[in-house]
């Protein structure tokens, strides 16, 4: 997440976990909301803009920082 955009990447399997490529970048201001719920040993993260909405699996502590992150940065706008 930038000041501006939430971008999505391809990163590689590495120490470092490289950045291959930027699949998408979408407006903050596009973005209706973010929510995160535990699921079993891991989370769910559903994005949700306009009529469309997504879901990322991932560590439940990770994605609530990003949806904090998400929620100050919409605040300010």
């Amino acid at each position: 997440m930038t000041a501006t955009s939430l971008v999505t990447t391809h990163v590689g399997v590495s120490m470092g976990g490289a950045i291959k490529e930027v699949l998408s970048m979408v407006p903050l201001a596009e973005i209706d909301r973010i929510e995160v719920r535990r699921m079993g040993l891991t989370g769910v993260m559903e994005i949700t803009a306009g009529e469309s909405s997504f879901k990322l699996e991932g560590k439940v502590n990770d994605m609530r920082e990003l949806a904090e992150v998400f929620d100050r940065a919409k605040a300010a706008a």
